[in-house]
């Protein structure tokens, strides 16, 4: 009964262990941990080794003065998440996004105009 028990405890914190990575993002700064918004961008594709994502990314944007072109395209795979952190980015130049899994929190962050097409 006792080597039952401890199978069973082995056996759920794998899966505890298991389910939470896969449930993580990577949270990405800008500019904490890049100075702009196309270096975070393109360093998810160093940090994967490849443009298929094996996980969700999350690039944080904090208030400021973006002066930059973006261009997001050819990334797979799981979502990349484009969120306003604290202030308002306001991003001065073009974004434009080529990818289906690129999500926008809030939807209107000032400087960035999205123009869906079906």
């Amino acid at each position: 009964m006792r080597e039952y028990k401890i199978i069973k405890i082995i056996f759920l914190s794998v899966l505890i262990i298991f389910s939470t990575s896969i449930a993580s993002a990577v949270t990405i700064n800008v500019p904490g941990d890049y100075a702009t918004i196309q270096g975070a961008v393109d360093a998810i594709a160093v940090l994967e080794g490849s443009t298929t994502l094996s996980q969700p990314y999350i690039i944080i944007i904090a208030g400021g003065s973006y002066v930059e072109n973006v261009l997001i395209s050819g990334y797979d795979g799981n979502s990349i998440t484009l969120q306003a952190g604290v202030g308002i980015p306001d991003i001065n130049g073009s974004m434009v996004i080529e990818d289906d899994n690129v999500i926008i929190r809030p939807s209107k962050l000032k400087g960035i105009e999205i123009d869906a097409h079906p």
